[in-house]
């Protein structure tokens, strides 16, 4: 160990043992307020948590419910009356020297605390704040958990252990989730790859990630809600810092993180068919916190609209909501893996597609989304006769499960599909007008081709040997290299 190192790990220690020293001070007076007969207030503002006839959450942000837990630090508020007592502020140094020695070593260490720096020649006004707030969570957390009592070794380590982690390990773990808008599921939890798994939320995650919905959400509020159960990813971490830097860079988009939820949901539309989607991102704290929330999880959430625009016209209330089972997730999981590990730009592209096509409003840019997938699978590149090859391969393809039937039922709905796609793009549909009989057939081939794309999907994650479309071509058509282009 150097120098630095050592000396770091010194600091470390002492702001450990007067973490513990204020904590228990605070603690032991919260306990003699008490025996006073003074009565603690409840959390003013505490998220509701219920469930809809369909069964999916409804939640609300609870202020002045008088439905929170007791927040028995509360008891050691300065009366309002008392303009002195209250610019002391909770702990007045006087009676908390202990508080009072962790304020000044934070101030003296910022690096040590995890404090924002203030600059040499002024005082961090954020440093009392942070601590005063701490402690009081702290204590709080400790007289709810355990009870009215003083605190032992096994239950300070209980409560200061995480928040120990929080400010001394070098890296922070978290993983990361995205709640499943819509869908109703019959099991809490299924594993679902070696960094992946699936879990129904339970009613304190839920009341944690709405109290951060204001952190760049983007998508409706009761759209948000409406999730039982949440797609997990494991394996993250972040360099520790200061905690308004790390509350930053929690709350903030990832690509890599965006990509790695998209496939889970492309696992579950391409084997499922249904729709859904998910309007917010959690990143869940493991092992380790900055300061306890009422008992719950300690998450940051960023905003995501990633779900049909029809979910926004009040589809919370819906009472056909698709039910998955644990069999057809396990069909779920076998598609996972190779979605996430996969490198090959046109399955990456095609899902992209799926999941952008699933996702649409309008009709007509799902056809096309579901018709540009397919053509990044099945087409060549010549540009030659491209809807007679997607027809070929595909029913090719779709024969390799289900014969014949299946490669006729394909090519038929390739056809309808790409017919319907042209009257799109040429401008037909506009000049004949919208009619009650166009709408139902742009409504079938929306659902053909999204089928159609699902299929080959699916088919090509099994057999990723055809991905080249010269091997179908070669190997299930049967033509001679040279001739594919030709119609």
């Amino acid at each position: 160990m150097g120098e630095d190192a050592a000396q770091e790990s010194i600091l470390q220690r002492q702001m450990g043992e007067l973490l513990v020293d204020a904590f228990d001070e605070v603690v032991v007076a919260i306990l003699s307020k008490l025996g006073e007969g003074i009565k603690p207030s409840r959390v003013r503002r505490y998220p509701t948590f219920s469930l809809r006839d369909n069964g999916m959450p409804s939640l609300g942000d609870g202020l002045w419910t008088g439905a929170g837990p007791l927040e028995y630090s509360s008891v050691l508020e300065p009366p309002y009356n008392d303009d002195e007592a209250r610019q002391l502020g909770k702990f007045p140094p006087a009676r908390f020297p202990a508080v009072a020695r962790l304020v000044a070593f934070a101030c003296e260490h910022p690096e040590i605390a995890r404090m924002p720096a203030a600059g040499s020649d002024q005082e961090n006004p954020l440093v009392k704040v942070t601590i005063d707030l701490l402690l009081s969570r702290a204590a709080d957390m400790h007289l709810l958990r355990f009870g009215v009592m003083a605190g032992t070794a096994a239950t300070r380590a209980a409560v200061l252990k995480p928040l120990l982690r929080g400010l001394f390990d070098a890296r922070l773990k978290f993983v990361v989730l995205a709640p499943i808008a819509f869908v109703r599921f019959d099991f809490d939890r299924m594993r679902l790859g070696p960094s992946a798994f699936i879990m129904r939320m339970s009613p304190n995650l839920q009341r944690a990630r709405w109290e951060m919905k204001a952190y760049g959400a983007n998508g409706h509020d009761q759209v948000l809600a409406a999730a039982t159960h949440a797609f997990v990813v494991t394996g993250w971490d972040v360099p520790n810092g200061n905690w308004i830097e790390l509350s930053h860079t929690l709350s903030n988009f990832s690509s890599e993180m965006r990509e790695r939820i998209d496939a889970l949901f492309a696992a579950l539309r391409l084997e499922t068919g249904i729709e859904t989607g998910y309007a917010q991102e959690i990143r869940l704290s493991r092992g380790w916190r900055h300061r306890h929330n009422n008992g719950l999880p300690d998450v940051y959430a960023v905003g995501a609209r990633r779900y049909p625009e029809a979910f926004d016209d009040f589809g919370w209330n819906r009472a056909d909501l698709p039910l998955v089972g644990r069999a057809q997730m396990r069909q779920v999981a076998s598609l996972v893996e190779p979605l996430e590990n996969s490198s090959d730009e046109r399955l990456i592209l095609a899902t992209r597609r799926l999941n952008t096509a699933m996702t649409r409003s309008d009709l007509a840019d799902a056809i096309l989304d579901a018709t540009i997938g397919l053509e990044v699978l099945l087409g060549d590149g010549d540009g030659q006769a491209i809807s007679w090859k997607l027809r070929m391969r595909a029913a090719a393809l779709a024969g390799i499960g289900r014969g014949q039937t299946g490669a006729k039922a394909m090519s038929d709905a390739i056809a309808l599909v790409y017919a319907t796609r042209s009257a799109i793009v040429h401008g037909v549909r506009r000049r004949r007008g919208a009619t009650a009989a166009h709408a139902e057939r742009e409504l079938d081939a929306k659902d053909q081709a999204l089928n159609a794309l699902r299929d080959v999907l699916k088919i090509l994650i099994h057999r990723p040997e055809f991905l080249d479309p010269r091997r179908i071509d070669s190997d299930l058509l049967m033509v001679p290299p040279g001739l594919a282009s030709i119609s």
